[in-house]
Protein backbone atom coordinates (compact mmCIF):
# COMPACT_ATOMS: atom_id res chain seq x y z
CA UNK A 1 0.00 0.00 0.00
CA UNK A 2 0.95 3.54 -0.72
CA UNK A 3 1.66 5.47 2.53
CA UNK A 4 0.03 8.84 2.99
CA UNK A 5 2.01 11.56 4.72
CA UNK A 6 0.14 13.93 7.11
CA UNK A 7 1.37 17.36 8.32
CA UNK A 8 1.05 17.89 12.03
CA UNK A 9 0.30 21.49 13.24
CA UNK A 10 1.51 22.35 16.72
CA UNK A 11 -1.24 23.08 19.23
CA UNK A 12 -0.08 26.64 19.90
CA UNK A 13 -0.27 27.48 16.18
CA UNK A 14 -3.80 26.07 16.02
CA UNK A 15 -4.88 28.41 18.77
CA UNK A 16 -3.52 31.42 16.88
CA UNK A 17 -5.31 30.46 13.68
CA UNK A 18 -8.56 29.91 15.53
CA UNK A 19 -8.32 33.35 17.18
CA UNK A 20 -7.65 35.01 13.83
CA UNK A 21 -10.67 33.33 12.27
CA UNK A 22 -12.88 34.47 15.13
CA UNK A 23 -11.73 38.10 14.67
CA UNK A 24 -12.39 38.00 10.91
CA UNK A 25 -15.89 36.62 11.48
CA UNK A 26 -16.62 39.31 14.08
CA UNK A 27 -15.31 42.31 12.04
CA UNK A 28 -18.65 43.30 10.48
CA UNK A 29 -20.13 43.78 13.93
CA UNK A 30 -17.37 46.02 15.34
CA UNK A 31 -18.05 49.88 15.30
CA UNK A 32 -14.81 51.91 15.17
CA UNK A 33 -15.09 55.43 16.69
CA UNK A 34 -15.00 58.21 14.06
CA UNK A 35 -12.72 61.20 14.78
CA UNK A 36 -14.30 64.35 16.22
CA UNK A 37 -14.60 67.40 13.93
CA UNK A 38 -14.36 71.08 14.82
CA UNK A 39 -17.46 72.64 13.17
CA UNK A 40 -17.08 76.30 14.12
CA UNK A 41 -15.11 78.74 16.21
CA UNK A 42 -15.79 82.26 17.49
CA UNK A 43 -12.11 83.09 16.93
CA UNK A 44 -11.91 84.91 13.53
CA UNK A 45 -8.80 84.99 11.40
CA UNK A 46 -8.49 88.73 12.08
CA UNK A 47 -9.18 89.26 15.78
CA UNK A 48 -9.81 92.90 16.81
CA UNK A 49 -11.37 92.52 20.24
CA UNK A 50 -10.03 92.05 23.77
CA UNK A 51 -9.43 88.37 24.51
CA UNK A 52 -12.18 87.31 26.94
CA UNK A 53 -13.52 83.95 25.82
CA UNK A 54 -13.59 81.69 22.78
CA UNK A 55 -16.07 78.93 22.02
CA UNK A 56 -15.36 75.89 19.84
CA UNK A 57 -18.24 73.74 18.58
CA UNK A 58 -17.74 70.04 17.64
CA UNK A 59 -19.92 67.48 15.87
CA UNK A 60 -20.14 65.25 18.96
CA UNK A 61 -21.15 65.67 22.56
CA UNK A 62 -18.14 66.27 24.81
CA UNK A 63 -17.18 66.18 28.46
CA UNK A 64 -14.30 68.14 29.97
CA UNK A 65 -11.50 66.16 31.61
CA UNK A 66 -10.24 67.00 35.09
CA UNK A 67 -8.38 70.33 35.45
CA UNK A 68 -8.04 71.12 31.74
CA UNK A 69 -6.19 74.21 30.49
CA UNK A 70 -5.82 75.75 27.02
CA UNK A 71 -3.50 78.56 25.99
CA UNK A 72 -2.49 81.11 23.36
CA UNK A 73 0.89 80.68 21.71
CA UNK A 74 2.99 83.19 19.73
CA UNK A 75 6.22 82.20 17.98
CA UNK A 76 6.32 79.04 20.08
CA UNK A 77 5.92 80.85 23.40
CA UNK A 78 2.83 80.57 25.59
CA UNK A 79 1.41 84.08 26.04
CA UNK A 80 -1.62 83.42 28.23
CA UNK A 81 -3.65 80.49 29.59
CA UNK A 82 -7.32 79.89 30.29
CA UNK A 83 -8.70 80.52 33.75
CA UNK A 84 -11.46 77.94 33.20
CA UNK A 85 -12.95 75.63 30.55
CA UNK A 86 -16.61 74.64 30.37
CA UNK A 87 -18.54 72.29 28.09
CA UNK A 88 -22.17 72.18 26.98
CA UNK A 89 -24.04 69.84 24.64
CA UNK A 90 -27.05 70.22 22.37
CA UNK A 91 -28.45 68.03 19.59
CA UNK A 92 -25.39 65.77 19.55
CA UNK A 93 -23.08 68.79 19.30
CA UNK A 94 -20.62 69.82 21.94
CA UNK A 95 -19.32 73.31 22.69
CA UNK A 96 -16.10 74.01 24.53
CA UNK A 97 -15.99 77.43 26.20
CA UNK A 98 -12.48 78.74 26.90
CA UNK A 99 -12.43 81.57 29.45
CA UNK A 100 -9.48 83.97 29.72
CA UNK A 101 -8.67 86.88 31.94
CA UNK A 102 -9.71 89.91 29.83
CA UNK A 103 -6.67 91.35 28.04
CA UNK A 104 -5.46 92.99 24.83
CA UNK A 105 -2.84 90.90 23.11
CA UNK A 106 -0.13 92.90 21.28
CA UNK A 107 -1.10 94.10 17.78
CA UNK A 108 0.60 93.12 14.54
CA UNK A 109 1.39 89.53 15.51
CA UNK A 110 0.23 86.02 14.59
CA UNK A 111 -1.03 83.63 17.25
CA UNK A 112 -2.38 80.12 17.83
CA UNK A 113 -5.19 79.17 20.14
CA UNK A 114 -4.21 75.72 21.41
CA UNK A 115 -6.42 73.10 23.09
CA UNK A 116 -4.00 70.39 24.28
CA UNK A 117 -4.63 66.69 23.72
CA UNK A 118 -6.78 64.93 26.33
CA UNK A 119 -8.65 68.13 27.28
CA UNK A 120 -12.10 66.61 26.70
CA UNK A 121 -13.77 63.20 26.16
CA UNK A 122 -16.17 62.14 23.41
CA UNK A 123 -17.80 58.84 22.49
CA UNK A 124 -17.61 57.78 26.16
CA UNK A 125 -13.90 57.07 26.23
CA UNK A 126 -12.15 58.85 23.37
CA UNK A 127 -10.08 61.99 24.04
CA UNK A 128 -9.13 64.78 21.67
CA UNK A 129 -5.89 65.28 19.85
CA UNK A 130 -4.25 68.73 20.09
CA UNK A 131 -6.36 71.40 18.39
CA UNK A 132 -4.76 74.59 17.00
CA UNK A 133 -6.72 77.62 15.73
CA UNK A 134 -4.50 80.28 14.06
CA UNK A 135 -5.41 83.98 14.23
CA UNK A 136 -3.84 87.40 13.81
CA UNK A 137 -4.27 90.74 15.61
CA UNK A 138 -3.86 93.44 12.92
CA UNK A 139 -2.41 96.92 13.34
CA UNK A 140 -5.63 98.54 12.05
CA UNK A 141 -9.14 97.73 10.83
CA UNK A 142 -7.62 97.24 7.39
CA UNK A 143 -9.30 97.81 4.05
CA UNK A 144 -13.02 98.50 3.92
CA UNK A 145 -15.20 95.66 2.70
CA UNK A 146 -17.53 97.81 0.59
CA UNK A 147 -19.15 101.20 -0.11
CA UNK A 148 -22.66 102.36 -0.96
CA UNK A 149 -21.58 104.23 -4.13
CA UNK A 150 -22.23 102.19 -7.28
CA UNK A 151 -19.94 102.46 -10.32
CA UNK A 152 -18.31 105.62 -8.96
CA UNK A 153 -21.32 107.82 -9.84
CA UNK A 154 -23.89 109.69 -7.76
CA UNK A 155 -26.76 111.87 -9.00
CA UNK A 156 -28.82 112.44 -5.87
CA UNK A 157 -28.67 110.74 -2.46
CA UNK A 158 -29.23 111.31 1.24
CA UNK A 159 -26.34 109.20 2.52
CA UNK A 160 -23.03 107.59 1.56
CA UNK A 161 -21.33 104.88 3.63
CA UNK A 162 -18.60 102.27 3.89
CA UNK A 163 -18.31 99.16 6.03
CA UNK A 164 -15.82 96.72 7.52
CA UNK A 165 -16.19 93.06 8.47
CA UNK A 166 -15.80 94.10 12.09
CA UNK A 167 -18.13 95.87 14.45
CA UNK A 168 -16.97 99.44 15.07
CA UNK A 169 -17.48 102.44 17.33
CA UNK A 170 -16.75 106.19 16.84
CA UNK A 171 -13.59 107.68 18.33
CA UNK A 172 -14.63 110.99 19.88
CA UNK A 173 -16.80 113.06 17.49
CA UNK A 174 -15.39 112.21 14.05
CA UNK A 175 -16.49 113.88 10.81
CA UNK A 176 -16.54 112.99 7.14
CA UNK A 177 -15.04 115.61 4.81
CA UNK A 178 -16.67 116.18 1.41
CA UNK A 179 -14.40 117.49 -1.36
CA UNK A 180 -15.51 119.11 -4.60
CA UNK A 181 -12.73 119.17 -7.20
CA UNK A 182 -10.21 118.55 -4.39
CA UNK A 183 -11.49 121.53 -2.37
CA UNK A 184 -13.05 120.65 1.03
CA UNK A 185 -16.57 122.07 0.99
CA UNK A 186 -18.64 120.36 3.69
CA UNK A 187 -18.32 118.19 6.80
CA UNK A 188 -20.78 115.63 8.18
CA UNK A 189 -20.82 113.74 11.50
CA UNK A 190 -19.82 110.07 11.32
CA UNK A 191 -22.79 107.86 12.16
CA UNK A 192 -22.01 104.25 13.14
CA UNK A 193 -24.21 101.16 13.03
CA UNK A 194 -23.39 97.49 13.57
CA UNK A 195 -24.81 94.18 12.47
CA UNK A 196 -23.52 90.65 12.94
CA UNK A 197 -19.74 91.01 12.44
CA UNK A 198 -20.27 94.10 10.24
CA UNK A 199 -19.64 97.75 11.11
CA UNK A 200 -20.88 100.64 8.94
CA UNK A 201 -19.80 104.30 9.03
CA UNK A 202 -21.96 106.65 7.02
CA UNK A 203 -22.43 110.34 6.25
CA UNK A 204 -26.08 111.35 6.56
CA UNK A 205 -26.98 114.43 4.52
CA UNK A 206 -30.39 114.57 6.29
CA UNK A 207 -32.03 115.26 2.92
CA UNK A 208 -31.44 114.25 -0.67
CA UNK A 209 -28.78 116.46 -2.21
CA UNK A 210 -27.80 116.79 -5.86
CA UNK A 211 -24.28 116.34 -7.21
CA UNK A 212 -23.56 118.38 -10.33
CA UNK A 213 -23.02 116.46 -13.53
CA UNK A 214 -19.36 116.00 -14.45
CA UNK A 215 -18.00 117.40 -11.17
CA UNK A 216 -15.48 115.27 -9.24
CA UNK A 217 -16.26 114.65 -5.58
CA UNK A 218 -14.78 112.53 -2.83
CA UNK A 219 -15.90 111.76 0.69
CA UNK A 220 -13.01 111.21 3.11
CA UNK A 221 -13.06 109.54 6.52
CA UNK A 222 -9.85 110.52 8.34
CA UNK A 223 -7.66 107.84 9.89
CA UNK A 224 -8.52 107.08 13.50
CA UNK A 225 -12.18 108.14 13.18
CA UNK A 226 -13.60 104.76 14.22
CA UNK A 227 -12.25 101.77 16.10
CA UNK A 228 -12.99 98.16 16.90
CA UNK A 229 -14.05 97.16 20.43
CA UNK A 230 -10.34 97.55 21.09
CA UNK A 231 -10.01 101.33 20.77
CA UNK A 232 -6.36 101.03 19.78
CA UNK A 233 -7.31 99.28 16.52
CA UNK A 234 -8.65 102.07 14.29
CA UNK A 235 -9.37 102.71 10.62
CA UNK A 236 -6.94 103.81 7.96
CA UNK A 237 -8.05 106.86 5.93
CA UNK A 238 -10.99 106.03 3.69
CA UNK A 239 -11.56 107.92 0.43
CA UNK A 240 -14.74 107.40 -1.62
CA UNK A 241 -14.35 109.19 -4.99
CA UNK A 242 -17.28 109.66 -7.35
CA UNK A 243 -18.53 111.73 -10.27
CA UNK A 244 -21.71 113.80 -10.04
CA UNK A 245 -24.37 112.82 -12.59
CA UNK A 246 -27.34 115.07 -11.78
CA UNK A 247 -28.75 116.04 -15.18
CA UNK A 248 -30.73 119.22 -14.50
CA UNK A 249 -29.11 122.64 -14.12
CA UNK A 250 -28.32 123.70 -10.55
CA UNK A 251 -28.76 127.41 -9.76
CA UNK A 252 -25.31 128.94 -9.18
CA UNK A 253 -24.28 130.52 -5.91
CA UNK A 254 -23.79 134.28 -6.17
CA UNK A 255 -24.26 137.38 -4.01
CA UNK A 256 -27.40 139.49 -4.19
CA UNK A 257 -25.89 142.78 -3.09
CA UNK A 258 -22.47 144.39 -2.62
CA UNK A 259 -21.43 147.44 -0.61
CA UNK A 260 -19.64 148.75 -3.72
CA UNK A 261 -23.07 149.45 -5.24
CA UNK A 262 -23.33 152.41 -2.89
CA UNK A 263 -19.75 153.11 -1.82
CA UNK A 264 -17.40 154.30 -4.55
CA UNK A 265 -13.74 154.23 -3.43
CA UNK A 266 -11.43 156.63 -5.21
CA UNK A 267 -7.97 156.66 -3.64
CA UNK A 268 -8.10 153.65 -1.23
CA UNK A 269 -10.23 150.60 -0.54
CA UNK A 270 -11.21 149.29 2.89
CA UNK A 271 -13.98 146.85 3.72
CA UNK A 272 -16.10 145.30 0.95
CA UNK A 273 -19.29 143.43 1.92
CA UNK A 274 -21.04 140.80 -0.20
CA UNK A 275 -24.60 139.80 0.79
CA UNK A 276 -26.09 136.33 0.20
CA UNK A 277 -29.71 135.25 0.56
CA UNK A 278 -28.94 131.68 1.67
CA UNK A 279 -26.82 130.06 4.39
CA UNK A 280 -23.19 129.83 3.24
CA UNK A 281 -19.82 129.04 4.75
CA UNK A 282 -16.19 129.40 3.73
CA UNK A 283 -15.11 126.37 1.74
CA UNK A 284 -11.63 126.55 3.25
CA UNK A 285 -10.29 128.32 6.33
CA UNK A 286 -7.60 129.96 4.18
CA UNK A 287 -9.92 131.12 1.37
CA UNK A 288 -8.82 134.43 -0.14
CA UNK A 289 -10.53 137.39 -1.83
CA UNK A 290 -8.33 139.34 -4.23
CA UNK A 291 -7.83 142.93 -5.33
CA UNK A 292 -6.72 142.75 -8.98
CA UNK A 293 -5.22 145.55 -11.12
CA UNK A 294 -6.90 145.46 -14.53
CA UNK A 295 -4.01 146.88 -16.57
CA UNK A 296 -1.78 143.84 -16.04
CA UNK A 297 -4.16 141.44 -14.19
CA UNK A 298 -1.82 141.59 -11.20
CA UNK A 299 -3.10 140.51 -7.77
CA UNK A 300 -2.30 143.52 -5.61
CA UNK A 301 -3.62 142.18 -2.30
CA UNK A 302 -5.23 139.01 -0.95
CA UNK A 303 -7.24 138.89 2.27
CA UNK A 304 -8.94 136.13 4.23
CA UNK A 305 -12.63 137.05 4.45
CA UNK A 306 -14.87 136.91 7.49
CA UNK A 307 -18.42 135.63 7.41
CA UNK A 308 -21.37 136.38 9.64
CA UNK A 309 -25.17 136.19 9.58
CA UNK A 310 -27.42 139.18 10.17
CA UNK A 311 -31.21 139.21 9.97
CA UNK A 312 -31.50 136.43 7.41
CA UNK A 313 -28.53 137.59 5.30
CA UNK A 314 -25.10 135.96 5.17
CA UNK A 315 -22.44 138.62 4.78
CA UNK A 316 -18.95 138.00 3.42
CA UNK A 317 -16.50 140.72 4.48
CA UNK A 318 -13.15 141.40 2.80
CA UNK A 319 -11.07 144.03 4.56
CA UNK A 320 -8.32 145.40 2.30
CA UNK A 321 -7.07 147.77 5.02
CA UNK A 322 -7.41 150.99 3.01
CA UNK A 323 -5.11 149.73 0.29
CA UNK A 324 -4.13 152.68 -1.95
CA UNK A 325 -5.57 152.81 -5.47
CA UNK A 326 -3.44 154.35 -8.21
CA UNK A 327 -5.01 157.15 -10.26
CA UNK A 328 -6.23 156.37 -13.77
CA UNK A 329 -5.92 152.63 -13.01
CA UNK A 330 -8.75 150.10 -13.11
CA UNK A 331 -9.26 147.50 -10.38
CA UNK A 332 -11.65 144.67 -9.62
CA UNK A 333 -12.50 142.55 -6.60
CA UNK A 334 -12.29 138.82 -7.35
CA UNK A 335 -13.92 136.04 -5.35
CA UNK A 336 -12.16 132.92 -6.70
CA UNK A 337 -14.27 129.90 -7.62
CA UNK A 338 -14.94 127.62 -4.66
CA UNK A 339 -14.35 130.29 -1.99
CA UNK A 340 -17.77 129.76 -0.43
CA UNK A 341 -20.22 126.86 -0.40
CA UNK A 342 -23.83 126.39 0.58
CA UNK A 343 -24.11 125.43 4.23
CA UNK A 344 -26.96 122.96 3.74
CA UNK A 345 -28.88 121.29 0.96
CA UNK A 346 -27.25 120.91 -2.46
CA UNK A 347 -23.48 121.30 -2.46
CA UNK A 348 -22.98 124.46 -4.57
CA UNK A 349 -19.86 126.58 -4.68
CA UNK A 350 -19.53 130.04 -6.14
CA UNK A 351 -18.24 130.52 -9.65
CA UNK A 352 -15.45 133.07 -10.07
CA UNK A 353 -17.02 136.45 -9.29
CA UNK A 354 -15.44 139.64 -10.62
CA UNK A 355 -16.68 142.99 -9.29
CA UNK A 356 -15.24 146.11 -11.00
CA UNK A 357 -14.64 148.97 -8.58
CA UNK A 358 -17.11 151.82 -8.97
CA UNK A 359 -15.04 154.98 -9.43
CA UNK A 360 -14.04 157.41 -12.11
CA UNK A 361 -11.36 155.05 -13.35
CA UNK A 362 -13.67 152.17 -14.28
CA UNK A 363 -16.65 153.90 -15.85
CA UNK A 364 -18.91 151.29 -14.18
CA UNK A 365 -21.90 152.63 -12.27
CA UNK A 366 -24.95 151.19 -10.59
CA UNK A 367 -28.39 152.06 -11.82
CA UNK A 368 -31.83 151.55 -10.40
CA UNK A 369 -35.09 151.96 -12.28
CA UNK A 370 -35.18 155.15 -14.33
CA UNK A 371 -36.54 156.26 -17.65
CA UNK A 372 -33.84 154.60 -19.71
CA UNK A 373 -33.56 151.34 -17.78
CA UNK A 374 -36.27 149.49 -15.85
CA UNK A 375 -35.55 146.36 -13.80
CA UNK A 376 -38.61 144.14 -13.73
CA UNK A 377 -39.52 140.66 -12.58
CA UNK A 378 -36.65 138.57 -14.00
CA UNK A 379 -36.10 141.05 -16.82
CA UNK A 380 -34.36 144.26 -17.86
CA UNK A 381 -36.08 146.85 -20.04
CA UNK A 382 -33.98 149.28 -22.08
CA UNK A 383 -35.76 152.35 -23.52
CA UNK A 384 -34.93 155.03 -26.09
CA UNK A 385 -32.28 152.94 -27.84
CA UNK A 386 -31.28 154.21 -31.29
CA UNK A 387 -31.69 151.64 -34.05
CA UNK A 388 -28.56 149.47 -34.43
CA UNK A 389 -27.31 149.97 -30.85
CA UNK A 390 -25.16 147.03 -29.70
CA UNK A 391 -25.67 145.85 -26.12
CA UNK A 392 -24.34 143.03 -23.95
CA UNK A 393 -25.30 141.70 -20.51
CA UNK A 394 -22.48 139.95 -18.64
CA UNK A 395 -22.29 138.00 -15.40
CA UNK A 396 -19.86 139.16 -12.73
CA UNK A 397 -17.37 136.53 -13.84
CA UNK A 398 -17.28 138.04 -17.35
CA UNK A 399 -19.48 135.55 -19.21
CA UNK A 400 -21.89 136.99 -21.79
CA UNK A 401 -25.44 136.18 -20.64
CA UNK A 402 -27.35 138.02 -23.39
CA UNK A 403 -26.38 140.23 -26.33
CA UNK A 404 -27.99 141.82 -29.33
CA UNK A 405 -28.53 144.81 -31.60
CA UNK A 406 -31.62 147.01 -31.11
CA UNK A 407 -34.10 147.48 -33.93
CA UNK A 408 -36.65 149.18 -31.72
CA UNK A 409 -36.54 151.92 -29.09
CA UNK A 410 -37.62 149.49 -26.41
CA UNK A 411 -35.76 146.20 -25.76
CA UNK A 412 -36.84 143.74 -23.03
CA UNK A 413 -34.42 141.01 -21.98
CA UNK A 414 -35.51 138.05 -19.85
CA UNK A 415 -33.04 137.03 -17.12
CA UNK A 416 -34.18 134.03 -15.11
CA UNK A 417 -31.44 133.75 -12.49
CA UNK A 418 -31.11 136.20 -9.62
CA UNK A 419 -27.81 137.99 -9.21
CA UNK A 420 -25.61 140.90 -10.19
CA UNK A 421 -25.05 141.71 -13.87
CA UNK A 422 -23.18 144.23 -15.98
CA UNK A 423 -24.84 145.97 -18.93
CA UNK A 424 -22.41 147.19 -21.59
CA UNK A 425 -23.95 149.66 -24.02
CA UNK A 426 -22.45 152.41 -26.20
CA UNK A 427 -19.03 151.80 -24.66
CA UNK A 428 -20.25 152.32 -21.08
CA UNK A 429 -20.89 149.73 -18.39
CA UNK A 430 -23.58 149.72 -15.71
CA UNK A 431 -24.27 147.28 -12.90
CA UNK A 432 -27.77 146.10 -12.03
CA UNK A 433 -29.35 143.48 -9.79
CA UNK A 434 -32.06 140.95 -10.59
CA UNK A 435 -33.72 139.98 -7.30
Amino acid sequence: MRKLFATTVPKSMKNRILLFCMIVVALPGIAFSAPITLKSSTMPTQFVEPLKWVSLTFDKAIEVCNNPQAYVRCNGDIITKTISIDASNNDSEGTLLLNFETQNLPKGKKYELVVPANTFIYDTSQTNDEISVPFEIPESLGDIAGISVENGKVACTEMISCYWKHEIQPVGSPQWILYRDDVPVRTYPVVVSNDWDLGEAYASFEEKIKFEKGVRYKLVLPAGAVSAERNDITNNEVSIPFIGTYEEEIEPLTYSWCSLFEEHPSDAIGKVLFYYDMPIMLAESHSKIQLVRLTDNEVCKEVVPNLYEDNGKWILVADFGNYPLLPETGYSIVIPEGTIVTKCGDVIVNVRNVMPLTNENTGVSLFQNNGAFIIGDSCLEMNNLPNGTEWRILSTNGDVVKSGVSNDERVTVQIQQKGVYILSINGKSHKFVIR
